[in-house]
């Protein structure tokens, strides 16, 4: 498994792996399932790909602006 910073695996050693506090840093995280019991060999899954999708948000605020009537005024907003 991954290395996680802030996120918390629960289920290890069951047949169902949750992952908290997911962070960014995580995408692309690769995770694969490891299966064994009393009889030889092991079973490996194939890899499963954490894609973490960011919130939006703004990262440089509109100032204010004064427009005479008629005018035009445009506001900009960078997508992260």
């Amino acid at each position: 498994m991954g290395r996680c910073f802030r996120s918390t695996i629960y289920g290890q050693g069951t047949s169902s792996l949750l992952l908290t506090n997911t962070t960014s840093a995580m995408s692309n995280y690769r995770y694969r399932a490891i299966v064994s019991g009393k009889c030889t060999p092991a079973d490996t899954s194939a890899e499963a790909v954490l894609t973490i999708l960011e919130k939006p948000e703004v990262t440089v605020h509109p100032v204010d602006r004064t427009e005479c009537e008629g005018g035009s005024v445009i506001y900009f907003v960078n997508p992260v």
